[in-house]
């Protein structure tokens, strides 16, 4: 066991000595160069963008080329039994008018490409968001590894001052295995915190799309260090600066704008439409010259084509009413949105005065337990208490320790999700 745990630590140390150091910003911008969900999501704007190139294009005229060619064969014809006709065409159409339907479709196609854009913008945000907790709860981790061992070191030094009392006959054996059950239960801490550390590094890799041989470690923040905190504006102008640069709720606005012109465009199956067509062709029958032929068989023509619809099943009523349907779910949808907002606003708000109130209590609490346990170690030496008050006593500081830890972490990443909320920027100094 100890010989595992020693290899353990050694090659720990080795990848330490190897890994490269990332700060945040450094995180970010390989993350928007390689995260697989931000890289399709840029292809679904790029196809945004062809919907809405295609929905121009219907303004265009169409233009084909037709030919045909045949041979045929009549057996019991008392003339030319076998045949060969041939025809050559140009045929060219637009729509001169089909209700607005094209120009509504071209502006509902313009906000789904901003719709796209915004949404990959998004996910962007999202990305940062994850990186900013998975960078804060890995140098929580690491903090949290740091003070395991030290209880670790701490609870060596007590077995083996206890080992020495033990030997002169000042300390029981049945106190010296209790010393020495707390020792290996700080052992199993350390390890315990070295397994939640290496999973923390192992969510930020697959944030980033890291392979599983890469080593990294994370830089320091000095404002996390110096357990500094910035002032917080109101509740009320923290929820407004967050609506206000929310993405996700100005895509469902453009849901619901886009879900209106819907409305138009389904409308436009009650109206009339008008189309051009013109067209030159000719044609070629056995046994003329062919080129006399195609001379006496060209043509040329022109139509205009007028299509009113009179009853189509009802099919132009049914798509306008899904069109209001949708137009309702999108206005609903702006409205849970904005009750989201509130209420996640409130709670990284009330998270952010709540963590920073319990770390200051919790300074307190540890300079006490730090205090107690230095002079429990100094009275457990001189016989004047047994190991279970020093335990306790030991105990009291590691988890005082842990608590102004936590505290600390979780204030600073409260606030700075809501620095995120309400600016879109998150700033690690």
């Amino acid at each position: 066991m100890k010989i595992g745990f020693t290899s353990l630590i050694a090659t720990l140390c080795v990848l330490s000595a190897h890994a490269e150091v990332w700060d945040f910003q450094k995180c970010m911008e390989y993350a928007r160069s390689h995260n697989i969900n931000l890289q399709k999501s840029k292809l679904n704007e790029q196809t945004s963008a062809l919907n809405l190139e295609d929905s121009k294009s219907q303004w265009l005229p169409t233009l084909d080329f037709a030919t045909t060619q045949g041979l045929s064969h009549s057996p019991w014809s008392g003339t030319q039994k076998a045949g060969y006709a041939s025809s050559y065409g140009i045929n060219a159409n637009w729509t001169v008018w089909d209700g607005n339907k094209r120009d509504n479709t071209i502006k509902r196609d313009q906000l789904l490409q901003e719709r796209s854009a915004l949404s990959t913008a998004n996910t962007l945000r999202t990305l940062e968001s994850d990186l900013l907790q998975v960078y804060i709860n890995i140098l929580y981790a690491q903090e949290a590894v740091s003070i395991a061992e030290a209880g670790e070191k701490l609870g060596l030094s007590q077995m083996q001052r206890g080992e020495q009392l033990m030997q002169v006959g000042k300390l029981s054996r049945v106190d010296y295995s209790q010393l020495k059950s707390q020792y290996e239960q700080n052992h199993y801490s350390t390890v315990s915190a070295q397994a939640t550390y290496a999973n923390r590094i192992l969510e930020l890799k697959n944030l980033l799309e890291l392979g599983i041989d890469t080593s990294l470690e994370i830089a320091s923040v000095a404002s996390l260090d110096n357990g500094t905190f910035s002032s917080l504006p109101s509740l009320d102008q923290c929820y407004k600066d967050a609506l206000a640069q929310d993405l996700t709720l100005k895509m469902y606005q453009i849901d619901k704008s886009s879900a209106t012109i819907d409305e138009k465009i389904a409308s436009a199956g009650k109206y009339p439409t008008i189309s051009l067509s013109a067209g030159i062709g000719t044609a070629y029958n056995t046994p003329t010259n062919f080129a006399q032929g195609l001379k006496q068989n060209w043509g040329e023509n022109v139509g205009l084509s007028f299509s009113l619809p009179i009853f189509d099943a009802n099919k132009t009523k049914i798509n306008v009413a899904k069109a209001k349907v949708q137009t309702m779910s999108a206005d609903l949808d702006i409205q849970l949105r904005q009750k989201e907002m509130a209420q996640l606003i409130e709670k990284w708000y009330v998270d952010t005065n709540s963590a920073r109130a319990q770390y200051t209590s919790a300074l307190s609490q540890l300079e006490a337990a730090q205090t107690n346990y230095q002079l429990s170690s100094e009275r457990f030496t001189l016989g004047y208490i047994n190991t279970v008050e020093l335990m306790q006593a030991q105990r009291d500081y590691i988890d005082a320790q842990y608590a102004a830890t936590q505290s600390r972490y979780m204030a600073f990443l409260a606030e700075k999700m809501i620095e995120f909320y309400r600016t879109s920027q998150i700033t690690l100094q």
